[in-house]
């Protein structure tokens, strides 16, 4: 039989983050598994009422989060629900994570915690992140392939615009070198 340390040990020794916290205002935490030292926090931080859970999560997330959790808590029959989002390590870093939580309600049918893990996912949406500017970028070469009858300057123009896109550049520029290579044309 498995004693509570093991399976304490086995927890914090994993990737999935526990927690529970209250619906109120600003998620207080209840209980959150040792290993949230993976995001620099420690568990007293939450647990003497220094942080909450809200403060962990990335500001641009949270107003849809709230929206997201009403709309869970206005359907008594839903149990459980799956969201990824950011959170804000103590270093400042953006990670993103997938929380699988439970509903819990209280003996008059009133929801009164959240249960759950969380799971690191930013290695995952880097990668298919990755993936969308290979896409974009094999997309624009496409593109590129297929204006053989426009002109120099139209394809020029094409070029520099799909560059900014696919870089997130705010500017860039295009240059032509001639055919002995001393002389460099910039286009921007």
């Amino acid at each position: 039989m498995i004693s509570s340390e093991d399976i304490e040990t086995i927890i914090n020794s994993s990737q999935a983050v526990i927690f529970q916290w209250k619906t109120d205002e600003d998620w207080t935490v209840d209980f959150v598994s040792d290993n949230i030292l993976q995001f620099g926090y420690e568990m007293e931080e939450f647990k003497d009422g220094k942080l909450k859970y809200v403060d962990i999560v990335h500001p641009d997330d949270i107003s849809q989060l709230k929206e997201k959790f009403l709309e869970y808590a206005k359907k008594d029959k839903l149990i459980g629900f799956t969201r990824q989002y950011r959170i804000k390590t103590k270093f400042g870093e953006i990670r993103w994570v997938d929380e699988r939580s439970l509903i819990r309600r209280n003996e008059n049918g009133e929801i009164d915690h959240i249960q759950g893990i969380i799971f690191d996912i930013t290695e995952n949406k880097r990668a298919e992140e990755a993936l969308q500017v290979n896409e974009a970028r094999l997309e624009t070469l496409l593109k590129l392939n297929q204006m053989s009858n426009q002109s120099v300057k139209e394809i020029i123009e094409f070029i520099l615009e799909e560059g900014v896109k696919l870089t997130g550049s705010e500017v860039g520029y295009f240059a032509l070198v001639n055919q002995s290579e001393n002389v460099l044309t910039m286009h921007s």
